[in-house]
Order: C-alpha cells, then structure tokens, then sequence
C-alpha cells in the first residue's frame, strides 16, 4: 500500500512539474510575441504629403483604421490634439481630466484629455497616448491676423511630447520634404547621414517648451523651437490690433547679424514682432523660416539637439540614404 501511495505521489509530482515546465514556455512565448508586437521599428521614414498655408509639415497619422492629416507642431506642449467635431469619431478612448492651455494671445481654454489605446505613424505605434481635444476657436484665434480667414490647418496635431515619451530620435529636413523617427541616433547614423556636418547643443525641456542658447552678435539668447510657426519671431511688446502690419513691414524687423550655435556661426536671421504671451516667457521663435534651411535632429532620450545647413546634395538618393 505504501509502494503505490509513493508511486502515486511520484506520478502528481511529475505530471504538476510537467504542467509547470509547459506553462512557464508557453508563457515566455506569449510575452515574447507581445513584446514583439510592441516593439518600436528602429527606424521610419514618414513622408510628407503637403505644406498647409501657412507653410507648416503635413503627414498621415491613423487612428483605429482612419487616417487623419496631421500637422507637426513642436510647439504644442502635449502628445497629440484633434478638432472637437472628430472627437465622437474615435470610439476607444478613456477620458482623463480637463486641463488649462493657454495660447500666444495669452487666451486660456480648457481642454478635455483622453487616452487612446493606438496612435500609427509610420511603422510605429504609441500605445495609451494623451489626446487633447482642440476647439475650432482656440485653432483660429491660433493664428495671425486677417489671415485665419482663409488659412486651411490640419484637424490634428503631434507634438513633442508623443515622442519623449518613448525616447525617439526625430529627424526633420524639410526643404526635401523628409521627416524620420529612429529609436536611437547610431541608428540615424547607419541610415547614410555623418553626424560629422552637426553641430550639437542641449535640448532645454524644464519649461514644457523645446528650446535651445545659442550666442548672438547682441548676446546670448534662448530661443524656442516651434515647427507650428510659420516665421520666426521676436517677442515685442505692442498691441494685438497691430500684429497683421507689424508682421509684414520689414521696417519693424529685427535683423542679428551673426547667430553661433554649438560654437558653430549660422549667419544671419530675421525676427518678426509679436507680442507673445506665453508663460514661461519666450524671447525668440525659430519656426519654418529656420527649418526650411537647416536640418534638425532631436535626440530625446539624451536630450540634444544636432543642427545642420540644408544642402541640395542632402536629398536622398536611394543606396546612399536607405528610407
């Protein structure tokens, strides 16, 4: 009796280890099959398919099997907004909280935040991103002058933040139309670009905004990053009824002669006025002015900033760039 209670006991202990053994490899399979389906491309080539009319870099981004035109915009402090009338569109989102924005008129609104499970752009997707929902209003009074009558704006936009939240690398030379996102900048390198023709600089990011020194013929000067922004600007104190002459008379321009950044001289650029009233306080915008001529590479998860002067002979050329 004994003998077959042992041998009864032998045979549960090896049928549990063996149930354990099979679950234990089916689980690391399973884990092994979600980490891959989450897993972040190395590298992705996102083609911008039209410049609005205000300049600024469109692209497709999809959403539950929908595509939207979407606008990138590093000076919009969140992860990515889309125009209220698309809002009931989007099924799968979770609400979050309402949050206080305020815009460069010093207007504030609140708006409501939603997490969405999946957000594609390219070959990645951001899992649980924050969307914020954006008025028709506050997307109007966004922009300058009597030009928001006739100016067409993409019903969403990404910002800077959809990307710091998983440490990417953004690469954006918009003069050839080319925007990429790699997971770390030696990939960038591996896809035929030399960081040799950059010049580097901290990324600030303490204020919410992308900003960066650079040393100018007047003295230092911090400036802000805005690919939302069509000019640069100046920040100068005077009345909103002025903005749309200001912005266009050259006469109210303000010219620095020489801009060094990461020691390296860029030349010369122009500021446009505007009263901006954001908080923290910004002196300078670089915005499609500057972008238009120089590529600019933002390592995230280093927090720097890499620089270059746009060249004709930078457009990729099948085996020298691989997109």
């Amino acid at each position: 009796m004994k003998i077959k209670n042992r041998r009864l006991k032998i045979l549960i202990f090896s049928i549990t280890l063996l149930v354990a053994v099979f679950s234990i490899f089916y689980w690391k399979k399973f884990i092994k099959q979600v980490s891959e389906q989450e897993k972040i491309v190395p590298f992705s080539w996102i083609p911008i398919v039209s410049f609005s009319t205000g300049n600024l870099p469109c692209f497709y981004v999809e959403i539950e099997g929908q595509k939207y035109e979407t606008v990138l915009d590093l000076g919009f402090a969140g992860q990515f907004s889309i125009f209220s009338e698309l809002i009931p569109q989007i099924q799968n989102k979770t609400f979050v909280s309402t949050k206080s924005v305020c815009n460069w008129r010093g207007t504030e609104y609140q708006n409501p935040h939603y997490r969405v499970p999946g957000l594609c752009l390219g070959n990645i997707t951001f899992n649980n991103a924050l969307l914020e929902e954006e008025s028709a209003a506050e997307d109007k009074e966004s922009i300058i002058g009597k030009a928001n009558t006739n100016h067409t704006h993409s019903p969403m936009k990404l910002g800077w933040k959809l990307f710091r939240s998983l440490g990417l690398t953004l690469f954006m030379d918009f003069k050839h139309g080319m925007i990429a996102i790699c997971d770390n900048i030696n990939t960038f390198t591996q896809y035929g670009y030399k960081l040799e023709k950059f010049v580097k600089t901290p990324a600030l990011l303490d204020e919410g905004i992308i900003e960066m020194d650079t040393s100018t013929s007047d003295g230092s000067l911090r400036c802000f990053l805005d690919t939302g922004c069509t000019y640069n600007f100046w920040n100068d104190d005077y009345s909103l009824e002025e903005v749309e002459e200001r912005i266009k008379d050259e006469k109210c321009f303000t010219t620095i002669s020489t801009v060094h950044i990461g020691g390296k001289d860029f030349g010369k650029m122009v500021f446009r006025p505007l009263p901006l009233k954001f908080d923290p306080q910004v002196q300078a915008i670089l915005g499609m002015d500057f972008f238009f001529e120089h590529q600019v590479l933002i390592d995230f998860k280093n927090e720097q900033i890499y620089i270059a002067v746009s060249q004709e002979e930078d457009k990729p050329d099948g085996s020298k760039v691989r997109f």
